[in-house]
């Protein structure tokens, strides 16, 4: 599944993007930023500012597929709790990220102080997205002897 929403959004931007470097250092986020164009800096800007919505409603999503599962087990109980917060620390992160993203953009040629949080940031949100799905997943096939 974030194998697919990479290649997505990877996709949809025909540049190299911040959103999607997994661990980066901050030097290897300062080229990627550093080598993007004028056009390609307003039209990442775009997409950030879409991407903060998108964050609210994948998160929205998330928890509201978590709260349908009617559970009767204690661990799934547990586990459901678990996975909206994982969901929620996914969408933080997101927040945290396009923010990031947007000041590294606006102080470029010069590097931004706040480039090292981006490849934390990403690696974090995207592992949170992978462990919410992944609950999810689970929270369904076990549901299926449930009443």
């Amino acid at each position: 599944m974030a194998a697919a929403l990479f290649a997505v959004i990877s996709a949809l931007a025909n540049f190299p993007i911040l959103d999607t470097m997994f661990g980066a250092t901050s030097q290897e986020a300062f080229q990627v930023a550093s080598a993007l164009t004028a056009r390609q800096i307003d039209r990442y800007r775009s997409m950030v500012f879409v991407d903060f919505f998108y964050a609210v409603a994948y998160t929205a999503l998330f928890v509201s597929v978590l709260r349908l599962f009617r559970l009767f087990r204690p661990w799934a109980m547990v586990l459901r709790k678990i996975g909206a917060i994982t969901a929620v620390r996914a969408g933080i992160f997101d927040w945290v990220e396009n923010s990031a993203i947007l000041l590294v953009l606006s102080a470029l040629p010069e590097k931004s102080w706040v480039i090292g949080i981006l490849g934390p940031a990403t690696t974090v949100k995207w592992t949170a997205v992978a462990v919410t799905v992944v609950i999810i997943a689970v929270l369904a096939i076990t549901r299926r002897g449930e009443p």
